[in-house]
């Protein structure tokens, strides 16, 4: 295959979430597969519930704002860990579906090898980008490099008495595990990502087949063979179907998560634009936690509504790749399969949440839209 480094990264991810445990190989129970299901959104759900009890009781109005952005943005990871512990059969199907192996057209090859490098780049710098703030965030708040009393997220520790030593490193120990987990959660977005990136080379790899279908290919030992027209033909509408159902049920596996961070995004991104606006230059740290989460924010969700505006564009192309084709004096049979094959292809294939919003670049400009008319409102109040 010509995606084998690929699918070694995806593999090494995968072997992330089995070390966890999240996902399990061995056949286990129900009763111990809803059990451990449990305990890790239980673990989770605990972190969120301790946020929104500081944002509460803190008589600081920037760390309420602070905690309660936090919360919003990790509403999205919960559905990423919700994700990875109830699909993960459909995940493993979705992102190792040997949909990219229709690879027969030597020029579409070369294009492909290309595209898979530039892709690898960009999942290595994302990896690298998160491993080492994780890091740098989890190092940099160590209660022996900071002069103040205070927990990760700049939660003001104000416990005192006897056990305040313990229970304040109980809940450092236990805030620095939820960062970490967190972190794990979003390397879903490598699968993801994965999955869109290949939708669009397989289109663009049909589009060169059709755009074949009909005409003499020279093979490699320098000879020329007459295609057999109706038996590529089929080849192209098998792997169109094969492509439009897996799109289907990709859709159908993480519509949910592409919801809420279409819901989420626009808040995250304003509330921490607001926040970066207003707050004072003494207190760097914050302002670099906020910086991260704007970028993390937007780049988060350009980059899913990119991947899926990519499969939009090059499925609109397939009508022209096909009116390429040497068409012309075909039988009867293959004129009709032509026909429906057009009237297939003329409608574009879209990732669509709530069966009215497409997840594409225009909704991505509406998101920022409604985030910078919300910062305004907000900058007004003020």
């Amino acid at each position: 295959m010509r995606n084998i480094e690929l699918n070694r990264m995806l593999r090494q991810v995968t072997k992330v979430f089995y070390f966890l445990r999240i996902w399990r190989r061995d056949e286990e129970s129900d009763t111990f597969k809803i059990g451990r299901k449990f305990v890790f959104l239980l673990y989770y759900v605990l972190f969120q519930i301790f946020l929104v009890t500081c944002s509460v009781l803190s008589p600081d109005a920037n760390e309420s704002i602070f905690l309660a952005s936090i919360q919003v943005l990790l509403s999205v990871v919960t559905i990423k860990l919700t994700c990875l512990l109830w699909n993960r059969n459909d995940i493993n199907s979705l992102v190792f579906d040997p949909i990219t192996t229709h690879l027969t057209l030597e020029e579409d090859n070369a294009a492909v090898d290309k595209d898979i490098k530039v892709f690898m780049k960009f999942v290595h710098c994302y990896v690298a980008m998160l491993c080492f703030s994780a890091i740098s965030y989890v190092f940099g708040t160590l209660p022996m490099l900071t002069n103040d009393r205070k927990l990760p997220f700049f939660i003001s520790y104000r416990l005192e008495g006897q056990y305040s030593e313990h229970a304040y490193w109980i809940a450092y120990v236990f805030l620095i595990s939820e960062i970490w987990l967190g972190m794990i959660c979003t390397l879903i977005n490598i699968l993801i990502w994965y999955a869109m990136f290949n939708y669009s080379l397989e289109y663009e790899t049909i589009g060169g087949q059709m755009k074949n279908l009909g005409k003499d290919r020279v093979a490699r030992l320098q000879f020329c063979e007459r295609t057999d027209f109706h038996r590529d033909l089929i080849q192209v509408i098998r792997n169109h179907r094969h492509l439009s159902k897996t799109i289907g049920r990709f859709q159908s596996c993480f519509s949910k998560l592409f919801t809420v961070q279409i819901a989420t995004s626009g808040l995250t991104i304003c509330v921490s634009a607001y926040i970066l606006a207003n707050s004072s230059t003494e207190n760097v740290p914050q302002i670099l936690i906020f910086a991260i989460i704007l970028i993390y924010a937007i780049f988060e969700i350009l980059v899913v509504m990119y991947l899926a505006n990519n499969i939009h564009v090059t499925s609109a192309k397939l009508s022209y790749c096909l009116f390429e084709s040497n068409w012309i004096g075909q039988p009867t049979a293959s004129i009709k399969c032509i026909i429906i094959l057009g009237e297939v292809i003329r409608q574009p294939q879209q990732l669509v949440i709530l069966k009215v919003v497409p997840v594409d670049l225009d909704t991505f400009s509406v998101i920022m839209k409604g985030a910078y008319n919300l910062f305004n409102i907000l900058q007004n109040l003020n």
